[in-house]
């Protein structure tokens, strides 16, 4: 998908959370077990290198202002990290519900590109 149209807040969460799960499925498409799925997405997860709105790595700079202060900052930050460890669990256990190891339906969108856009981790 090249052209995505947003018309609210919500249109931009839901953005952000496509970008987060395409590289859920680059984590996921080695793990044979959901133990060990759920464990590096919660690594990548708590990645304090995570991008956030106003830093040059963050791929929705044009639709999420960056935080004013340090305390806001802190604030998305946390915010962020809760929405990854809570939609991350939730998708392990769609990925793993029906199959042995990562379901392939799920783990080909490790190839995909939403809006021309990537949510870059540097490690």
């Amino acid at each position: 998908l090249r052209k995505f149209r947003i018309e609210g807040q919500a249109d931009t969460l839901v953005v952000y959370l496509y970008l987060y799960y395409i590289e859920c499925c680059k984590i996921l498409h080695g793990c044979e077990r959901e133990s060990e799925a759920l464990n590096n997405i919660y690594a990548f997860a708590k990645h304090r290198n995570q991008p956030i709105p106003g830093s040059s790595r963050f791929p929705l700079n044009d639709l999420i202002g960056a935080p004013t202060n340090s305390r806001d900052e802190e604030l998305v930050r946390n915010y962020l990290e809760q929405l990854r460890i809570e939609s991350g669990e939730r998708f392990v256990k769609a990925v793993f519900r029906n199959s042995k190891g990562a379901s392939k339906y799920w783990t080909m969108f490790r190839k995909r590109r939403f809006i021309n856009r990537i949510l870059e981790v540097n490690k």
